[in-house]
């Protein structure tokens, strides 16, 4: 081990007399320690991590692709058979679709809770996208041999011809 590196320092004692007295410098301060490679360069992990945050946002794009994709095809309708009758109500209700439609083989004339009225062709879809809860029955309908119809939510307009 090398000799440790020393110098002269002028010290005053408690008598008020100088003397020199002679401090070492620890070598160990003065050893130089091995450069980091280039791999351990704290620059190269950062660009690691760079790497690893554009693959995530990559996935994450591609997921999101596949998402919208999924929501610009429209979901599939829900038909629900139901008698209406004088009394006998139906109570709409859109399954979480846009719109509602009825169907009905004989012609007939809906009545909402509201006091409007709405006239059914008979063997077309017809719009009936009413306030959520509002309640249908028929118009001169009986309760006896209510009129069957299929009332359709779906996420796009039908054709009503």
């Amino acid at each position: 081990m090398p000799e440790p590196l020393s110098y002269k320092q002028t010290h005053v004692n408690h008598e008020g007399m100088t003397q020199a007295v002679n401090q070492s410098i620890p070598t160990k301060a003065l050893e130089v320690n091995e450069r980091p490679t280039l791999e351990d360069a704290s620059i190269f992990h950062l660009v690691r991590n760079i790497e690893q945050l554009i693959k995530g946002i990559e996935f994450l794009g591609e997921r999101v692709d596949a998402l919208v994709r999924d929501n610009e095809k429209q979901r599939n309708f829900v038909d629900t058979p139901t008698a209406i009758g004088l009394t006998i109500g139906y109570t709409v209700a859109y399954h979480d679709r846009k719109f509602l439609f009825i169907y009905s083989a004989p012609g007939l004339t809906l009545v909402a809770n509201n006091g409007t009225t709405k006239t059914v062709a008979a063997s077309t879809w017809v719009n009936i996208s009413y306030p959520r809860g509002t309640i249908l029955t028929v118009q001169s309908g009986s309760d006896v041999t209510p009129s069957l119809v299929t009332i359709r939510a779906c996420d796009f307009l039908l054709s009503t011809n």
